[in-house]
């Protein structure tokens, strides 16, 4: 070449220009020889790597020549060795060109130009642009100019194939096959080597071999080009491809010896980058074969290489692959990462298709590892990806992976739903366990009592032991109530408007004797910050028992001493009360199980109910109440409200009036409906005891009986609400039909429960929890005699 360049160059007959224009013809031989060097040692007086041109002596066609020989190379080294910038200062150079063909009006030699760009875009995995750009190309260039039509057709094709539209490749290489047929070998050998590799992903995707027998064919036609003008490096190419379609063929061992024999080709040119494509096919060649270290070893190469190639699109195929070798070594902790970014790669270079491969890896060979959410989330972006796949064998895969998806997150929502079925049974059992023992002790008492009052004739041994079994039962009773207000859902009384302030003031007072009654060694500061000018909706008494509460565990958890601060702050919509110690504070297990019921760390000091039955106050007043603590640091509740709004105001009930008018006769005559024979009797007695003629109903049917057969002689009624058949609300109703103004009473073991609503609604004089008291039911059968003497003999 040197004599050719001397030649060439030291001619007195040529000018500077002609002299460049000259070396640039030399440059493009030696490039389409595949002599990237040579090419480069051609333009060594104007121009070096990774430099501008010196073309200011030049005209400007030669300066254009020049421009655009130095991007063509430019960009060809930048894709086969890692130099500066990548393919950046071949997009100058190739602009550069571009602004000189233009003002020469060389419309030819602009299309030329910018089909060379666009493989600049290409390298980089700009493939939305390198389409656009081939695009304008191919429409600026006339029918002519056959062989850079086929050239640019070629390229489009290319990019078409890399991003999964591989019949709209296959389209475009059949337009480009008559145009072909009189271009050079480079061309022909080029369209061969494209036309095999399309047809060659077009066989995997569609599992059709006929497919394979065509690459094949092209690819011994691309060979004899490429041999005939002596290109070794494009033969490499071919060798490698080859090696990737026998891989595919599963013929792992003819495919082994064309990938090392590409491998040797590309190391000797110094084509690093395309040495680590065959890295990367290797890998795969070697997970086809289970070889799982050698393939970790191939494609640690590969990627290693391709980080600073600035060829975007091979460094997310070899980051895929890096991925799903590391799955397979069981190391999925560190192939997560890496397929993830291999996603984002892909989607920076507009390949769909190369983004969504490794999300289809993460499902297939992670899934169970991923939680609910990240799988259904891969699965929404994976079916946006690929859901347009022109490969039938990855849409196969995206179809398993979303039944995999859906298969796993039913077994999420069926696993779920047992958890919380067994915790809920867990829960139901302790609070099960927590009211049997409690109850029984409480059975035990009023049991014993009774069979010792049984052998004594003690008069006084007699009055005290029915006092024992009298407050026994009371204590069962409010057992029973505690849980009660834990379950309840809906408040016992119509909500009101409470200040904050008072509020807090309230609690402070109330809880005063609890934490100022301690010794001086051990004494609470208690900080109270009650400026608060809001107000919440809810019933006061619960509030301060629910801040009652919060504050003696505060002064528990303090035995040394320490401080208590409460406050109130607005958040939004809501007050947050806040109510802050500093005592031994709570391990996460304590923190976890505090509001159970019958949850205690207090031994037989504490009931286990307290906070239970807080944590259900506070839901009825629809707010939230948490904890923030550590062992040593103290303990915060945060109890969170809904602030009233200006138009809330105190409710008043409204109670239907007692009768003024009852019937005649001087006793009272009164209807008792219980299904419970004990409960009925009990009351049929406490009430003779007062002097009433008592009608007693088992049903709600027989009631209703009683009631009309005895129309407008009763004066009161008693019903249970859990009547079988004809429901106690039911009779309720009934009886309110036919009179609103009888005096009722509603007994019931859920009468907690009973919000002020529907009392009003069903007109209740009276809402009475079993167990009662007699002297409760004497008081009202006491109160309507009065009534009805009153009627008789006004004063």
């Amino acid at each position: 070449m040197e004599t050719q360049l001397k030649t060439r160059n030291e001619s007195s007959s040529l000018t500077v220009s002609e002299q460049v224009k000259a070396c640039c013809t030399i440059a493009q031989e030696k490039l389409e020889a595949g002599d990237y060097d040579e090419g480069c040692a051609a333009l060594q007086r104007w121009w070096t790597v990774g430099e501008w041109p010196k073309h200011s002596d030049l005209d400007d066609r030669a300066a254009a020549e020049l421009l655009f020989t130095a991007g063509v190379l430019s960009g060809s080294v930048g894709s086969i060795k890692q130099t500066f910038g990548g393919q950046k200062p071949a997009e100058g150079l190739l602009n550069g060109a571009i602004t000189l063909f233009e003002r020469l009006g060389e419309k030819t030699r602009v299309a030329e130009a910018r089909v060379e760009l666009a493989s600049c875009y290409y390298r980089q995995g700009l493939f939305d642009l390198a389409r656009i750009t081939l695009r304008s190309s191919l429409q600026d260039l006339s029918e002519r100019e056959q062989e850079l039509k086929s050239i640019g057709l070629i390229r489009l094709a290319v990019v078409e194939s890399h991003t999964g539209r591989l019949h709209d490749a296959l389209d475009l290489l059949n337009e480009a096959a008559p145009l072909v047929e009189t271009s050079g070998a480079w061309t022909q050998g080029f369209f061969h080597l494209e036309f095999a590799i399309a047809l060659n992903d077009l066989g995997t995707s569609e599992s059709r071999s006929s497919y394979f027998e065509k690459a094949q064919a092209h690819y011994r036609e691309a060979l004899t080009h490429f041999e005939q003008i002596g290109n070794r490096r494009y033969t490499a190419i071919v060798e490698s491809n080859l090696g990737y379609l026998l891989l595919t063929l599963k013929k792992l061992d003819e495919a082994q010896v064309h990938l090392e024999r590409a491998r040797r080709l590309f190391d000797e040119f110094g084509d690093s980058v395309r040495r680590a494509q065959v890295d990367e096919t290797l890998a795969q060649l070697y997970l086809a074969s289970e070889q799982y270290t050698s393939a970790q070893r191939s494609v640690r190469l590969a990627v290693e290489t391709l980080e600073t190639s600035g060829e975007e699109a091979l460094l997310a195929e070899a980051l895929t692959t890096h991925g799903l070798v590391l799955c397979k070594l069981e190391r999925r902790h560190e192939a997560k990462p890496i397929l993830e970014r291999a996603r984002r790669v892909a989607q920076r270079c507009g390949d769909d298709e190369g983004a969504g491969k490794p999300l289809l890896i993460l499902i297939e060979e992670m899934c169970e590892q991923l939680g609910d959410d990240e799988r259904r989330e891969i699965g929404t972006q994976v079916s946006q990806l690929l859901g347009n796949s022109q490969q039938a064998a990855t849409r196969e895969r995206l179809k398993n992976c979303l039944e995999r998806i859906a298969a796993a997150h039913a077994e999420y929502e069926h696993e779920r739903e047992q958890k919380a079925h067994a915790e809920k049974m867990a829960a139901l059992g302790e609070l099960s366990f927590g009211v049997a023992h409690n109850v029984n002790n409480t059975l035990t008492g009023i049991l014993g009592r009774a069979q010792l009052l049984r052998r004594t004739g003690d008069p006084e041994k007699i009055a005290a032991g029915l006092d024992l079994i009298i407050k026994s039962a009371d204590d069962g009773a409010h057992i029973i109530r505690r849980i009660q207000d834990f379950a309840r859902k809906r408040p016992s009384r119509e909500f009101e408007s409470v200040s904050v302030a008072e509020l807090l003031k309230d609690v402070c007072e109330m809880a005063r004797p609890r934490w100022e009654s301690r010794a001086e060694c051990t004494a609470i500061n208690f900080a109270l910050f009650a400026d608060s000018q809001a107000f919440v909706m809810g019933d006061p008494v619960e509030l301060r028992e629910v801040l009652v509460n919060v504050i003696y565990n505060a002064v528990d958890a303090m035995p040394t001493g320490g401080e208590i601060r409460i406050s109130a702050q607005e958040v939004d919509d809501r007050i947050v009360l806040k109510v802050t110690d500093t005592g031994t504070g709570m391990t996460p297990e304590v923190k976890s199980r505090l509001f159970d019921p019958f949850f205690t760390t207090k031994g037989k000091a504490g009931t286990g109910m307290g906070l239970a039955v807080s944590f259900g106050i506070i839901r009825r007043h629809n707010g939230s109440i948490e904890v923030e603590s550590e062992p040593g640091r103290g303990t915060t509740f945060l109890i969170a409200l809904p602030k009233a709004s200006n138009t809330q105001t105190k409710g008043s009930a409204s109670v239907s009036p007692a009768s003024a008018s009852a019937a005649s006769g001087d006793r009272l005559r009164v209807l008792v409906v219980d299904d419970e024979a004990v409960v009925r009797e009990v009351l049929k007695e406490a009430l003779e005891n007062e002097g009433c003629e008592v009608l007693a109903a088992e049903s709600g049917e027989e009631a209703l009986k009683l009631y009309d057969d005895n129309k407008g002689q009763l004066d009161l009624v008693f019903t249970d609400i859990g009547l079988s058949e004809m429901s106690g609300w039911e009779l309720v109703t009934a009886i309110r039909k036919r009179s609103e103004t009888i005096p009722l009473a509603i007994v019931s073991g859920w009468a907690e429960a009973i919000s002020w609503d529907t009392r009003n609604a069903a007109k209740a004089d009276w809402v009475i929890s079993k167990p009662f008291d007699i002297g409760k039911i004497a008081k009202i059968a006491n109160e309507i005699a009065e009534r009805k003497k009153t009627a008789r003999f006004p004063n």
